[in-house]
């Protein structure tokens, strides 16, 4: 089975930390139940500036090398690999975002201790491009946007459920999800493991 998963937001709590990050700095009181769009400064007080210097001084702390993991990803990702038939990848923009981002990701994984095939980690934003390419069969991802191209190459897409993705319905290719339990009873029903 080949399998794509996202990072941010997915496996990793990094809203949660940017969010703590631009309530201190400019003195705010946003919560992640405010991030009702993917562009937070459409539905928060954290401007576009805000946000983006918010990502710069995380990236000079190595703030992704502390980041929160979200609860039983772990242990998922790691029954995927005891099925030497599966392929993992990890598809994430956070080249976009972070400039060590493949030193970091790969010292995080490592830290959390996540297994993962370095040349399996993908820095893209077009993460509907790996799809066909990787012969892709499911895609964990958090971004709605991201979410319905994927599914309009008729993947199923587990869409982790976040504030900013609400908008967007469930359909024949996009299910819902709240926790990695739920991907674990899916994965385990379809025989992955």
């Amino acid at each position: 089975m080949n399998i794509a998963i996202d990072v941010d937001d997915v496996i990793s709590l990094t809203a949660d930390a940017i969010v703590e990050k631009a309530n201190q700095k400019y003195n705010l009181d946003v919560k992640r139940k405010d991030l009702k769009s993917f562009n937070w400064w459409e539905c928060t007080p954290i401007t576009e500036e805000m946000f983006w210097n918010c990502i710069k001084e995380m990236d000079e702390e190595k703030a992704l090398l502390n980041l929160e993991i979200e609860k039983g990803a772990d242990k998922v990702i790691n029954k995927l690999y005891k099925n030497k038939k599966n392929s993992i990848y990890f598809i994430t923009a956070r080249g976009v975002f972070w400039d060590n981002h493949r030193e970091d990701t790969i010292e995080w994984f490592d830290k959390k201790k996540i297994k993962y095939d370095a040349q399996k980690m993908i820095f893209s934003q077009e993460k509907q491009d790996f799809v066909e390419r990787f012969n892709l069969e499911y895609f964990i991802e958090d971004n709605p946007k991201r979410a319905l191209l994927i599914a309009e190459k008729k993947i199923n897409v587990l869409l982790m459920n976040r504030p900013w993705n609400q908008h967007i319905s469930e359909s024949r290719y996009i299910k819902r999800i709240y926790t990695w339990k739920e991907i674990d009873e899916i994965f385990r029903k379809d025989n992955i493991y």
